[in-house]
């Protein structure tokens, strides 16, 4: 079994990024459902917005001085992106969304160990990856 495929299972989209794919949209959410209350980022590329790369994080990553950890959850579609604020699941569980913040993101840099920077129009941000799915979140200065 391959790395790639011993963290990113059915579900999953494996992170690959280049410097011709620089221009991205990007959501912050407060999700409230079943499991409790926890907080999605979600990151699309504008070149290809039918996957939607998405993290899990149990504090809030817009405020915090330093990175928050994240855990990568299984892709969600474009529309994922600008959700309604209550969404039923083929299950019939309920979910209330809050977005935080949303908008276009520039990516600036690609590092292996630094991770993705990206730019937006009033914040700067790092998803720095870790091991397997887990991930931290840095808004920069």
């Amino acid at each position: 079994m391959s790395k790639s495929n011993k963290y990113y299972s059915k579900g999953f989209k494996y992170l690959v990024f280049s410097e011709d794919e620089s221009l991205f949209k990007y959501a912050v959410f407060l999700h409230k459902n079943k499991n409790g209350a926890h907080f999605d980022v979600r990151l699309a590329s504008a070149a290809d917005p039918s996957v939607v790369y998405s993290w899990s994080a149990k504090k809030n990553p817009l405020d915090k001085e330093y990175p928050v950890p994240m855990r990568r959850v299984k892709d969600h579609p474009e529309q994922s992106l600008s959700p309604d604020t209550n969404y039923t699941n083929k299950n019939g569980d309920t979910s209330n969304y809050k977005t935080l913040a949303e908008g276009d993101a520039e990516l600036v840099e690609i590092d292996k160990t630094a991770g993705l920077l990206f730019e937006t129009d009033n914040r700067n941000f790092r998803i720095i990856p870790q091991r397997g799915k887990r991930y931290l979140f840095h808004e920069i200065d």
